[in-house]
């Protein structure tokens, strides 16, 4: 039997051919946490998904069956997210009088709102059932407000699905 590990991105033809990026497998709870890794946009706003738990042994069967509606995929992630600095820097140049590419100051601005949080929990995140009261918690300690907290999650959420390398919170709109 094939089975899913931890960084597979796989398809599945129940929600709609969509390409979810596997973030940790729980053999013993029979689950696995994913999300999907293409953005979604609404009011012209682009976004991700908050991550999904689903039924590993379900999904698993699926992939064995050749005519099943789990795959795994190859997929090649954005060109940026395996650039170093001075290659942002290079390929999206400051075009503001400034020295640093608006892409780094963007990222390195997300990063610094998450990375408490991650460096805190890491991938306790991933269980969904305490993924809010974590990003509550940790707000109440630093007496951050509910926008922030939105603001957490929707950088999390674009962190795991950049496969939790900080170049994933790069902009969007610079592919």
């Amino acid at each position: 039997m094939r089975h899913l590990l931890t960084g597979h991105v796989i398809s599945m033809l129940d929600y709609g051919n969509e390409l979810f990026r596997i973030l940790q497998v729980w053999r013993n709870k029979n689950k696995f946490c994913a999300i999907s890794v293409q953005p979604k946009k609404s009011a012209g706003r682009t976004y991700f998904s908050r991550h999904q738990l689903f039924d590993l042994d379900k999904a698993e069967r699926q992939l064995v069956n050749p005519g099943g509606l789990i795959r795994i995929e190859i997929f090649k992630d954005r060109p940026e997210l395996h650039l170093n600095d001075d290659e942002i820097q290079r390929r999206y140049p400051a075009n503001d009088g400034s020295n640093q590419s608006k892409q780094i100051v963007l990222r390195d601005k997300r990063w610094e709102i998450i990375y408490p949080v991650w460096e805190e929990y890491s991938t306790m995140l991933f269980d969904i059932s305490l993924f809010s009261a974590f990003i509550k918690s940790h707000c109440e300690q630093r007496e951050i407000d509910q926008k922030c907290s939105q603001s957490i999650k929707g950088n999390l959420y674009q962190f795991f699905a950049g496969g939790m390398r900080k170049n994933g919170l790069l902009p969007l709109f610079s592919s």
